[in-house]
């Protein structure tokens, strides 16, 4: 999408949303991690305290409570699927099973 909108006219000013095709959880993203790369990988729910312990250790607490704050509560949009790949560069989005195979390698 980046691509389209930096080398054609039109774009000036425009908002996209940057989303797959399909609406997914992180529960599900790993599970279709761990079935590209063959092998089961383990989603472990942390509570707020949790994860802000672990992000403080390497961002300010602003930082990690800002972070918290947007990946703990997504909006509607942030929850949604979206067509403006297809709609911008004429290709249909991959899925996150689709990426999660291509990009298998990173995970090992």
């Amino acid at each position: 999408m980046a691509a389209v909108a930096l080398r054609e006219d039109g774009h000036l000013g425009e908002r996209y949303l940057l989303a797959g095709p399909e609406p997914i959880s992180p529960r599900q993203q790993a599970k279709l991690i761990g079935e590209a790369l063959g092998e089961p990988v383990e989603f472990i729910e942390q509570t707020r305290a949790e994860a802000f312990n672990v992000l403080s250790k390497a961002w300010t607490a602003e930082v990690a409570d800002a972070t918290l704050e947007v990946i703990g509560n997504p909006n509607e949009i942030e929850r949604a699927a979206s067509s403006e790949v297809e709609r911008l560069t004429g290709r249909r989005g991959r899925t996150f099973a689709e990426w999660a195979e291509r990009n298998a390698a990173a995970f090992r």
